[in-house]
């Protein structure tokens, strides 16, 4: 027989058992708690980071493109992209930090042809690597495999030449009675 769990004293014991929430729901409500918080702090902020944030979205442009581009499901495009978009808008971020950080000098910076030059031509290269690398990469692949191919067919026929013919007939095995 099975032993009855003793009853607890207090008012744990007048409290009915509550069934965990299932695992998606945790991890949406913990998800819903960052992005509020995230969205709090944001706007608390803002009267100070509104020229940044007016610099990094201009500038994050492309990004933002290839997020919405992209259709596979890990978004290797803007993760190849955004570095180097990043790495385009962030010389003027600090230059924008470097000045007193105002709407003025952010829309200074947005409407330099040669910031957007550098800015968009960052996330040019980063599309180029994106398009370029995949193929070079299969072109080594397949250099290697053909090389490989070619050593295995070398030990084949040495195998064939030390163990005869009979090693490249494919024979049934003989059934046991």
């Amino acid at each position: 027989m099975a032993k009855k769990a003793a009853p607890t004293k207090g008012r744990a014991a007048s409290r009915p058992a509550m069934a965990a929430p299932p695992a998606g729901q945790a991890a949406t409500r913990k998800t819903s708690g960052r992005i509020l918080w995230f969205t709090i702090l944001v706007a608390l902020l803002l009267p100070w980071i509104l020229p940044s944030i007016i610099v990094i979205v201009v500038g994050m442009v492309p990004t933002l493109i290839a997020l919405v581009v992209d259709r596979s499901p890990n978004k290797y495009a803007a993760a190849n992209i955004a570095p180097l978009n990043f790495a385009g808008v962030l010389p003027y971020l600090v230059k924008l930090w470097a000045k007193s950080q105002n709407l003025e000098n952010a829309l200074n910076i947005i409407v330099d042809v040669f910031a957007l030059i550098v800015m968009f031509g960052a996330a040019g290269f980063g599309w180029m690597i994106y398009l370029t690398v995949p193929a070079f990469v299969a072109s080594i692949f397949m250099v290697i495999s053909q090389q490989r191919v070619t050593q295995l067919r070398e030990t084949q026929r040495k195998i064939v030449e030390e163990w005869g013919d009979s090693v490249t007939r494919a024979e049934a095995p003989e059934e046991k009675a």
